[in-house]
């Protein structure tokens, strides 16, 4: 039976996507005992990933950079979470007006674009990067990797 009908017996509606992220993560890590390496990535997901998503919603971003750091560590060929980490970067980055973030973002994000996942947004997410780093920095040598061959200068 779907939530509607339980709620309309009296019974609260409890949906999977309703679940506090601790009970999510104690069930993930539940059946991941019971059948091995194919809940590791659910656990991670639920755990790291998650985690950053609601410090990044929250604004938190040097929590979400270290749940998105975490969530890569445990799940290197996940292009998402190389994804995740790269926008927190670079929110981090923009936000306080600080290049070391953005560099390390434009890294996370060429990996996850060598990884496959959603390319189009990888390329998108590279080009806004890029587009910043020129607008911030504009008196600042420009590395190749950030601004192209062209544009760096001496």
């Amino acid at each position: 039976q779907d939530a509607t009908s339980l709620a309309g017996r009296g019974l609260p509606p409890f949906p999977l996507l309703a679940m506090t992220r601790a009970v999510a993560l104690s069930l993930a890590l539940a059946l991941g005992l019971l059948f091995g390496d194919s809940w590791r990535r659910v656990a991670a997901e639920v755990n790291h990933k998650t985690r950053g998503i609601e410090l990044d919603g929250r604004g938190d971003f040097e929590g979400s950079i270290a749940a998105f750091r975490e969530h890569t560590l445990e799940l290197p060929e996940d292009p998402s979470g190389w994804m995740n980490y790269g926008v927190a970067l670079m929110r981090q980055g923009t936000r306080v007006g600080a290049r070391d973030p953005l560099v390390k973002a434009l890294e996370v994000f060429e990996r996850a674009l060598t990884m496959g996942g959603n390319v189009q947004e990888t390329r998108e997410n590279i080009n806004v990067l890029k587009a910043n780093m020129k607008h911030m920095f504009p008196d600042m040598e420009c590395p190749a990797n950030v601004c192209g061959a062209d544009a760096a200068r001496a």
